[in-house]
């Protein structure tokens, strides 16, 4: 007689709690958070860099500038590699060795022709405004989702209003924590999927 099959893979249960032990939530929620203050750098020292460099060009200045800014650039993309990895679990290459050629103007041209250049300046620039969304997007959901969840602990103490209505009864306060659990498991599946779609994009143009 043969034996039943058992399933395989995780359960829905484990689909929809799981997120909450699972360390990759946590790992991805920091990298959202830090995302913000590592994206402004970014764009305010690439921005500046190039504003003074491409000004600067006819007194010749400017190109020394431009390689600084490529220079760093690609140590802003290295950083990036790193906490991809870390933090985001993502797989990525190392690129190629970079070699300097004699001559600042052979240098720049060096780091202009260079497609990671390139890559590693559209994920910088859209670096900003991918932080200030995630930034957002931690900062409202799971401070909501906690006020709701705690409701019943707090509404006496602390007055909560909700579309408009003040939560007065425990009825109220436990109707809001219902909410707050859901909001709070809805909210760390969807800030893994965004986590994970920055992922993909930092593979697209890091690797």
């Amino acid at each position: 007689m043969t034996t039943t099959g058992v399933l395989q893979g995780s359960s829905a249960i484990d689909r929809v709690f799981g997120a909450v032990l699972d360390p990759q939530t946590w790992r991805n929620l920091l990298y959202l958070l830090i995302s913000f203050p590592l994206g402004t750098l970014y764009f305010v020292v690439l921005v500046t860099l190039f504003s003074a460099g491409v000004s600067l060009l006819i007194v010749f200045i400017g190109i020394p500038i431009l390689i600084l800014m490529c220079v760093l650039l690609a140590g802003f993309a290295q950083i990036e590699r790193h906490l991809l990895r870390r933090l985001l679990g993502a797989v990525l290459p190392e690129p190629p060795p970079f070699r300097n050629p004699p001559g600042l103007v052979d240098l720049m041209m060096a780091w202009l022709k260079r497609a990671e250049t390139w890559k590693a300046l559209v994920y910088a620039l859209l670096h900003f405004p991918f932080g200030i969304a995630s930034f957002v997007l931690v900062v409202t959901l799971l401070p909501l989702s906690l006020v709701l969840l705690t409701a019943p602990l707090t509404y006496t103490l602390v007055p909560l209003n909700v579309f408009a209505t003040t939560i007065t009864s425990f009825d109220q306060a436990v109707f809001c924590s219902s909410a707050g659990a859901i909001l709070g498991l809805f909210s760390l599946h969807f800030l893994n999927f965004w986590a994970g779609a920055w992922r993909r994009i930092g593979g697209a143009l890091l690797s």
